[in-house]
């Protein structure tokens, strides 16, 4: 299996906080929250993994210098993303905002030099009440 968070557990978190070499910090639900959100921190970047009540990945966000390693992140969702990306068209201009929705997965990224972000979503596991859009 794939040492991805996306559709894995809180322990997938552990492993990706390890390999980005990165801080970690839970964000404690609020009593009438549906999910937690734990954040990994680098110089360069921030990536937060949503985990809904079942403890399970259901979506990533992320913001910084870069955008981080998808493959990674998604893990076993990367080659829908991967598909989805190669048919997905361009807009004049290249690559500053992508919008891709291939099964059950929507990514998007965006941004310009140095200020990049972007979120994954397995759309089957979003709580009652959480869009894609309320994710930050």
């Amino acid at each position: 299996m794939a040492r991805a968070s996306l559709g894995g557990s809180a322990a997938s978190i552990a492993r990706d906080r390890q390999a980005m070499r990165g801080t970690s910090r839970i964000n404690a639900p609020s009593s009438t929250s549906t999910y937690t959100v734990q954040e990994i921190q680098t110089p360069s970047l921030v990536v937060r993994e949503y985990l809904n009540s079942s403890g399970q990945v259901f979506a990533v966000t992320w913001n910084g210098v870069h955008h981080p390693d998808l493959k990674s992140l998604l893990g076993d969702y990367y080659a829908n993303f991967d598909d989805g990306d190669k048919n997905t068209p361009r807009r004049q201009g290249g690559r500053k905002h992508l919008e891709v929705h291939s099964g059950d997965l929507t990514v998007v990224r965006s941004g310009h030099m140095r200020s990049l972000g972007g979120k994954a979503v397995i759309n089957s596991l979003l709580p009652e009440g959480v869009t894609m859009g309320s994710l930050r």
